[in-house]
């Protein structure tokens, strides 16, 4: 992978939307836009294996355009944390300190 790659992840998920560029030789940039939800996580997954298949040392998420994150998409995330499911390289989140639907997913406090 290089340069820049920008398309709907698939035509049936139209409100999940990836970007990827690769930054250097060690990091891969990934843009996610819209819901994270059961129904796209699968399609996060697949992207970010297919993605990091070079075994970057960095895997950059850029979460400040996801719209909804439910257990599903965090579960994406922690695996990409801990490196399973053949996710590569060592994770770093970006937009989420400006994001409330993000900052919603992880507050657990009771109303």
């Amino acid at each position: 992978m290089t340069g820049f790659d920008s398309r709907l992840v698939d035509a049936g998920w139209p409100d999940l939307r990836l970007r990827c560029r690769q930054v250097g030789g060690d990091t891969v940039v990934v843009s996610v836009a819209g819901e994270l939800d059961l129904a796209s996580a699968p399609q996060l997954r697949a992207y970010l294996v297919d993605n990091t298949a070079s075994r970057p040392a960095h895997l950059a998420l850029d979460l400040s355009e996801v719209t909804f994150l439910g257990s599903h998409g965090l579960a994406v995330l922690i695996d990409a944390h801990e490196g399973l499911e053949d996710i590569h390289g060592e994770l770093h989140l970006t937009g989420v300190a400006t994001n409330p639907s993000v900052q919603r997913a992880g507050d657990h406090r009771s109303a």
